[in-house]
């Protein structure tokens, strides 16, 4: 399930937030999986596409923040206990 969406400025990609605790690029007009960020042990609740579309944020249930480079598919950074 999607639980949240990020849209980049095109409107062409998509950062999803999922209930699968992952977070996927999603190409909107092929309707397909671009590719899979996995690292969150929980459900992922909210995203965030940085402006120029090379970095994503997610966070999720499982008490982290986490950013990805959408490029290489690799986790950039991991924040953890935050609360909301």
């Amino acid at each position: 399930s999607a639980n949240g969406w990020a849209f980049s400025r095109d409107g062409r990609k998509a950062l999803v937030a999922s209930g699968d605790r992952s977070v996927r690029l999603y190409d909107v007009e092929g309707r397909r999986d671009l590719k899979r960020f996995v690292g969150h042990t929980a459900s992922v609740w909210a995203v965030a596409l940085s402006p120029d579309g090379k970095l994503g944020a997610s966070g999720g249930t499982d008490g982290t923040a986490r950013v990805w480079d959408l490029t290489t598919g690799l986790e950039a950074a991991k924040f953890a206990d935050h609360t909301s």
